[in-house]
């Protein structure tokens, strides 16, 4: 009878499962180990029950990871062309640029879930080699919708029908999948068409540090800015700012930001606060950052605590501006929801070193 005993207790010591709750009683964590070591699938979910994540692991070390903020769906069948997604789409684009990748993921996602494959596909794009807990799901998405076989054939077709759009997503494409001599093609072909973001991927963003492409940048992004393109007239700037003519990176700077492009009042407010070109004013960096951050550029957020830091140390009867490290979380820097203690928010935002914290907690 003993050793039947051993025999059936012995399973139990190899393989079980370890559950961790919050105080309201709602499930936590959900972990399986084997061995004493986490092997198989761990799940964390959120206070209200809904599943946050899961991780995969393998004889203690993990082998995988999927983010479930909304959940992956595989639902898209057929591509909407309302007004609504497109903005959406754009909204998802401009956020992207600015680096505030969960609200281009959530965008995206939006479109995706909502049955046009335009938002699948371009998760595919925005998060292709991304190593954050977003971009796992993003890529899944994505390729459970047919990136990137379906993504070329629907988008040639639409370009050969002249839409510039479509040409200049194949440019994304081709260029994620290094093929080099396609993305330029198809880039061009989108900028002969009138889509000015085209005539930016021709050289990249980086076109203005090779002298080979020098020339071609100024050209193309100088027609872009042109024709209402700000993200151009800021790339502008920073292909004069870093070389040393603070002059001309300000005066595109200064198109941006009157426009609405908060990367290049963020740049200005830099200018002033590191005294490129200029002197010093750490009051009126403090205006440019303000602008930015109002506006939802989370980083201009992080650089008006900084800059009120030191008016608060040149004048103790200053008064720093309310939670503005709050609100760069709130915006959507994880670093500053660490900064706070929010661990649990700044997974949220795809932070996997959060969420590796939130595990250790």
């Amino acid at each position: 009878m003993k050793y039947i005993f051993i025999i059936l207790l012995f399973p139990l010591l190899v393989a079980h499962a370890g559950q961790v709750y919050y105080p309201n009683g709602k499930l936590k964590k959900e972990t399986n180990y084997k061995n004493g070591k986490k092997h198989g699938l761990q799940k964390l979910y959120y206070k209200s029950g809904k599943l946050k994540d899961t991780r995969e692991y393998y004889n203690g070390k993990r082998v995988n990871s999927y983010f479930y903020s909304t959940g992956i769906k595989a639902t898209p069948t057929k591509v909407t062309n309302t007004k609504i997604k497109t903005k959406l789409l754009s909204y998802g684009y401009k956020q992207q640029n600015n680096n505030h990748f969960y609200r281009a993921y959530t965008s995206y996602s939006e479109v995706c879930d909502s049955g046009n494959l335009n938002g699948c596909f371009y998760l595919g794009l925005s998060f292709y080699g991304d190593r954050f807990t977003l971009g796992y799901d993003a890529k899944k998405k994505a390729k459970i919708n047919g990136y990137p076989q379906k993504a070329i054939k629907m988008w040639t077709n639409d370009c050969e029908n002249n839409d510039a759009l479509a040409c200049f997503n194949l440019g994304r494409l081709y260029l994620n999948e290094r093929e080099l001599e396609k993305s330029k093609y198809f880039y061009k072909l989108a900028c002969d068409n009138g889509e000015m973001k085209g005539c930016m991927g021709i050289t990249g963003k980086y076109g203005y540090t090779k002298e080979e492409t020098k020339q071609e940048f100024i050209k193309n992004y100088t027609k872009a800015c042109d024709n209402g393109e700000m993200n151009a007239c800021y790339w502008l700037g920073r292909s004069h700012d870093y070389p040393g003519d603070y002059a001309g990176a300000i005066k595109f700077y200064e198109i941006g930001c009157n426009n609405g492009e908060m990367k290049s009042c963020d740049s200005i407010g830099l200018s002033y606060e590191w005294g490129r070109g200029q002197k010093k004013d750490y009051m009126k960096a403090k205006d440019y950052y303000t602008k930015a951050c109002d506006n939802d550029y989370m980083f201009s957020c992080v650089k008006l605590w900084r800059v009120e830091n030191y008016l608060k140390v040149k004048n103790k009867n200053f008064i720093r501006s309310p939670n503005i490290i709050k609100k760069a979380c709130e915006i959507g820097d994880s670093t500053s929801c660490i900064r706070l203690g929010l661990y649990d928010k700044a997974c949220d935002l795809g932070d996997s070193f959060a969420c590796d914290m939130m595990e250790n907690l």
